[in-house]
């Protein structure tokens, strides 16, 4: 066994400003609890309104089978921002290849929020988040009678954080020509070909 620290602490940030931003430009989430078997699901977050670095909003349908494992228990929620393979080639001098990820853990405590003014609230709000993230307008005002058939299927969740992590791998000990090459390629990051979105299609029944 080694006694090095993991993560190494250079790829451990404290930024905490960093880390409530990149949640909010890249708020699809993974979700785990214990349980058995554990589990996890891929959903979307936002902070809670004057809640930022401190709570979290989001919502499950409540078939899911996690669903039940989250009133007042402990989860944590992955946020995966950007990340790219690193290989040698990009750089001068002895390298071997690695991956750079920009990654948030937020570590708290599920509360399930069932009462529809509460729900009401999250989907108003993540509704607005989105919206405005990607530059539309859409507002649930006016559909009443949609969100009230869609309120029985689901259930809100609030995550109080209570630990917030940044793990940040961009080769922070390296040179600034070094970690300049390696945010650019995130950039160049393969896979968005034609063969890949002819792919997606298939898998949409296109």
């Amino acid at each position: 066994m080694t006694n090095r620290p993991y993560p190494p602490p250079k790829h451990v940030s404290e930024d905490r400003d960093a880390m409530i931003d990149l949640v909010r430009r890249f708020p699809f989430a993974t979700l785990a609890s214990a349980g058995d078997p554990p589990a996890v699901t891929h959903l979307p977050v936002i902070w809670a309104p004057d809640g930022e670095g401190r709570t979290l909003w989001t919502h499950l349908d409540r078939a899911n089978p996690q669903t039940p494992l989250l009133d007042d228990k402990p989860v944590t929620v992955v946020v995966r921002g950007p990340d790219a393979y690193m290989s040698p080639e990009l750089f001068e001098g002895d390298y071997f290849p690695t991956w750079n990820y920009v990654i948030v853990e937020c570590a708290g405590t599920a509360r399930l929020l069932q009462d529809d003014a509460q729900q009401r609230a999250i989907l108003d709000a993540m509704a607005a988040a989105f919206e405005g993230l990607y530059g539309k307008t859409f507002s649930l005002a006016g559909k009443e009678k949609a969100v009230a058939r869609l309120l029985p299927l689901i259930t809100g969740v609030e995550i109080t954080v209570e630990r917030m992590t940044g793990r940040f791998k961009l080769l922070q000990d390296r040179p600034e020509s070094e970690r300049e090459t390696a945010l650019a390629a995130f950039e160049r990051r393969p896979g968005l070909d034609a063969a890949f979105r002819e792919q997606l299609r298939k898998l949409s029944g296109l």
